[in-house]
């Protein structure tokens, strides 16, 4: 070849080459893209998402979810108290509503706090782990107890393995139980510390027969 078909060769190469590295460029741009939208997925209903607090106003607070997006959750999720020591940029887990006021997706803590909840108590009922709650109050047939946010019922007959102890002594107390009775349609939850205490008594009576503990050793209180 001579010189000028040479330099016409090299000329096109590298016309070539930077063509090929505007084309990986713009594939690596249009990936980023790509991955970007991904990373801005909407929320779908029925969710229970992580967000932070952008503004306060007197009907509630909006709520950055993601995707460049608002939400709105109004004060009566806090039980009607506006929240003044509620800081911009707090997080909080929020359900995702199937309905929107405005713009916004209307969001519940409260619905959310019911969910994460739950999901102790289902573990708890499903592999029959005991669970604490504290004894809130005295009601008809029973006492009111709760775990943290929940409301659960603790019958007298399920309380202690005789009727003659003082039940009114357990009252601001926290006591081991076992889930017996879980509705999620009606939120209902029934608890029992009595089937602890007879499980109690079932093993230390098989520890003794058994000759592990003596009635000189350990008396079971």
């Amino acid at each position: 070849k001579s010189k000028e078909e040479r330099l016409l060769d090299k000329a096109a190469d590298r016309v070539i080459r930077e063509k090929e590295r505007e084309e990986e460029k713009e594939a690596e741009e249009f990936a980023e893209i790509i991955q970007k939208c991904k990373n801005l997925s909407f929320p779908k209903r029925g969710e229970i998402i992580e967000v932070k607090v952008v503004q306060t106003t007197k009907e509630g607070v909006l709520l950055d979810i993601g995707a460049k997006s608002e939400g709105f959750m109004p004060w009566e999720e806090f039980n009607g108290k506006k929240e003044e020591a509620l800081p911009l940029g707090k997080t909080l887990k929020v359900y995702v509503l199937p309905k929107s006021q405005g713009n916004h997706i209307l969001l519940s803590k409260k619905e959310a706090d019911f969910r994460l909840e739950w999901t102790k108590f289902e573990e708890a009922f499903k592999y029959s782990k005991p669970i604490v709650v504290r004894v809130e109050k005295m009601v008809k047939g029973g006492f009111l107890t709760r775990l943290d946010l929940l409301d659960t019922f603790l019958p007298a007959s399920h309380v202690s393995l005789t009727r003659r102890e003082n039940l009114k002594k357990f009252i601001g107390e926290k006591i081991s139980v076992r889930v017996i009775e879980l509705n999620k349609k009606s939120r209902n939850i029934v608890l029992s510390r009595k089937i602890l205490l007879l499980e109690k008594k079932e093993v230390f009576k098989e520890l003794f027969f058994s000759h592990e503990v003596h009635p000189a050793g350990n008396k079971n209180t």
